[in-house]
Order: C-alpha cells, then sequence, then structure tokens
C-alpha cells in the first residue's frame, strides 16, 4: 500500500505545479506552442502511471491466469470473435521478448495511456480527475481484468465521437474495443444517451431496473454470459457481495448532480458533457445495484465508473473559482473518495504490490 500511496503523492506535487484548475483551455491554449512544461509533467503522471501498473509482478486477481497463458495467446489464430487484442498484444510482445511481463507492459501502455490521455483532453481539473480514477478503483481494476479494462479505455477514449454526434466512428470504437474484451458491444447505445439535463423520473427508473435486475440476477448473469460466449457456473461469481458503501458511492455523483442543478444555472446551461457524465454515472449505480450479489456482474462497471472522474472535473468547474467554498468542497470529496479507496477500492489482491524486475 505504502507504494501506492508515494504514486498519489507524487502525482499530487506534480499536478499541483501545473495549471490544473484549467487543464483542459491550457492544454488547448498550449497546442500552438509545442512540447512545453504543461505537457511534459502531463507526459511524467502518465508515465508513472503506466510505468508501475505495466512493471507488477503477480499483482492483480487474473494476473497468473494471464502469465500462464501467454504462450498459448502468442501461438493462437486471430479470429475476429475470440477477442484477438490479447493475442495479437502478446505475439507483439514475443517479438520483442519471451517474458510474459512485456504483454502486461504493452496492455497497460493501452489502456492507462488512453484513459490518462483523455483526461488531459476533456478534463477540466485535471488533478482531480487522475486522483478519481485512482480513487475509485479503476486504475487498480486494470491490474485485475486486463482485457476488460482495456476495451473500457478504448470506449472512455472514443466516446467524444458521441459528444460529437458521430456514430459511425462510435460504432468503430466498440467493435476496436469489442476485440480485447467482446462485453464492449453493449455499450453501443450509449451514442443515444440524451446530453440534456438529467431528471428525477430517468433515474427514478433506473433504479427500479437496477432493483429488479438483482433480484433476478441470475437471469442477468446469463445474459452477461452469453454476451461473453462462455458458459460459467454462476455459484463460482455470486460469492462476494458488493458492499452497501460501494453502492452508496455510486450514487453520490448523481446526488450531488441535483443539489447542484437548482442552485447553480451554469450546469443548468452546459454544453460540455456534464448531463451526459451525469447520466452515465446513474446508469452505473444502476448497474451496482443490478450486481449487488455477484461480483463477476458488477465488472460491467468498469465501463461506466471510468466517466465519473470527467464528470467531478465537469461539475466542480461550474463553482466560482478562487472562493473558499470551492476550495472546500474539492479537498472534502478528494478526501471522502481517498478514504474509500483506502477501505475498498484498493482490493485485496493488489496490496502488496511487486515488480517484476528481478523475478
Amino acid at each position: 500500500m505504502a507504494v501506492y500511496i508515494g504514486i498519489i503523492l507524487l502525482i499530487t506535487i506534480v499536478a499541483f505545479s501545473m495549471h490544473w484548475q484549467d487543464s483542459k483551455n491550457v492544454l488547448i491554449e498550449q497546442k500552438k506552442i509545442g512540447l512545453t512544461h504543461y505537457k511534459i509533467k502531463l507526459f511524467i503522471i502518465s508515465a508513472v502511471l503506466v510505468f508501475f501498473a505495466g512493471v507488477r509482478y503477480d499483482v492483480g486477481a487474473d494476473y497468473r491466469q494471464y502469465a500462464d497463458n501467454f504462450q498459448a495467446y502468442c501461438t493462437q489464430t486471430l479470429v475476429w470473435n475470440k477477442e484477438p487484442g490479447i493475442r495479437f498484444v502478446s505475439q507483439i510482445a514475443a517479438k520483442i521478448t519471451d517474458n510474459y511481463g512485456m504483454m502486461f507492459f504493452i496492455m497497460s501502455l493501452i489502456t492507462v495511456g488512453l484513459v490518462t490521455y483523455t483526461i488531459a483532453k476533456e478534463s477540466n481539473y485535471y488533478l482531480i480527475s487522475i486522483l478519481m480514477y485512482i480513487f475509485l478503483g479503476s486504475w487498480h481494476e486494470s491490474f485485475n481484468s486486463v482485457r476488460q479494462s482495456a476495451a473500457a479505455a478504448i470506449l472512455f477514449w472514443g466516446h467524444r465521437y458521441i459528444k460529437e454526434r458521430k456514430f459511425i466512428k462510435w460504432l468503430l470504437v466498440c467493435f476496436i474495443a469489442f476485440f480485447f474484451h467482446t462485453s464492449a458491444i453493449i455499450f453501443i447505445p450509449l451514442y443515444f444517451i440524451p446530453q440534456r439535463e438529467v431528471t428525477i423520473k430517468k433515474v427514478v427508473v433506473l433504479i427500479i431496473i437496477g432493483v429488479v435486475a438483482g433480484l433476478s440476477y441470475d437471469r442477468a448473469f446469463e445474459f452477461v454470459s452469453f454476451i461473453q460466449g462462455k458458459e460459467y457456473i454462476m455459484d463460482a461469481y455470486s460469492v462476494g457481495h458488493i458492499s452497501i458503501f460501494r453502492i452508496i458511492v455510486a450514487w453520490i455523483p448523481i446526488l450531488f448532480y441535483f443539489l447542484q442543478f437548482y442552485r447553480n444555472e451554469t450546469i443548468k446551461e452546459d454544453k460540455g458533457g456534464i448531463h451526459f457524465y451525469a447520466m452515465i454515472s446513474a446508469l452505473s449505480g444502476a448497474i451496482i445495484l443490478a450486481a449487488r450479489y455477484s461480483t463477476y456482474l458488477g465488472r460491467i462497471v468498469i465501463y461506466t465508473d471510468l466517466y465519473n472522474a470527467l464528470f467531478w472535473a465537469s461539475m466542480l468547474s461550474k463553482f466560482p473559482k478562487g472562493e473558499k467554498n470551492t476550495r472546500a468542497w474539492i479537498i472534502l470529496i478528494l478526501f471522502c473518495y481517498f478514504m474509500y479507496y483506502l477501505n475498498e477500492a484498493s482490493g485485496q489482491y493488489l496490496v502488496n504490490y511487486q515488480w517484476i524486475f528481478g523475478k
């Protein structure tokens, strides 16, 4: 755990030395200048997260499974509907070295690289988004669900095509993600999420759907297994109920959205994505409700949790800059999520970090 705390402190120090409170606009302005100190610091933060994710050894619930399958991945034929992404990456890695560590490094480069790049392009508060990416467990989840996290990162990078209303490009992004994990295909309908204010009625409908699906999670399990194209023994994935703490955390963003929506006119008038991110956050909460009796089904949230990093940045960017209340909100929210991270998000398979050097 000390390694992760050290990484968080390093990122915070580097981010505070940047114009992190308006990072999106700064990045846009500095495109004309070329390689700047700002971009160098962005690269450092991204490189730190990629490096420690990529050189880990035996860290993550599924690590050993991927390591054991590395040689098989290298020799298997690439079949488009059999998740060829991990096999293609393994075959590239094998051309560099016969050590499976290279496979993990390339996958981390794809996953973490795409997420941090997207945050740099889309976030108004870079530090908040990066820390949320860690505190919500998304960075750590890439240690566990390697293929699914890569698919989620690809969709996250490509969600700009939803905001730009470019369906064919979004469809293409979904199929690329599908090559890493078949479950990515169910997120094609994200394109049709309305980019206007989220209403209480919509949220109530999602809650009802989540509760009903949770009560019949065996059918939901069968559906996800069908999407995965694999047969699983349900009991093996029904263990480990999702905690009530996790459910509460999943619904905090949408609660905060409603509390501020009726008080802040700039949020009502926003055209930059707040409402879209709020709707995905509500969808994430509904998925958690549906999956509360199965950590396996809960893995679908890997796709939606990423957007909370941009949701919080978008919401807080609407607060008056420089005011004590704004700074207090930022500190309070980050502190609460940090406590959640310490208690829930880091996970039992991730606490004792070790890297591959010397192994």
